[in-house]
């Protein structure tokens, strides 16, 4: 479940990781406020840090680059 903090959303792009994440997987909304992104992904966790912000139309694309990759607790 999404948390949302004060209701303001921005698009999120990840960055990096393994090629098989679904390029649908990597445009997302997030809280604005959010500074990390753990993605489920093949028995495990992609993370991804917030690492710039660039324009895109009128609304800013906020960059996410992955950072590493944990496996799920069994």
């Amino acid at each position: 479940m999404q948390k949302i903090v004060d209701g303001v959303l921005v698009t999120a792009r990840l960055v990096g990781g393994p090629a098989s994440i679904d390029g649908a997987a990597r445009v997302r909304e997030v809280d604005a406020h959010e500074n990390k992104i753990k993605l489920p992904h093949q028995g495990g966790y992609e993370h991804f840090e917030r690492v710039a912000e660039t324009p895109a139309g009128e609304r800013p694309v906020t960059e996410f680059h992955w950072t590493m990759r944990t496996k799920a607790a069994e």
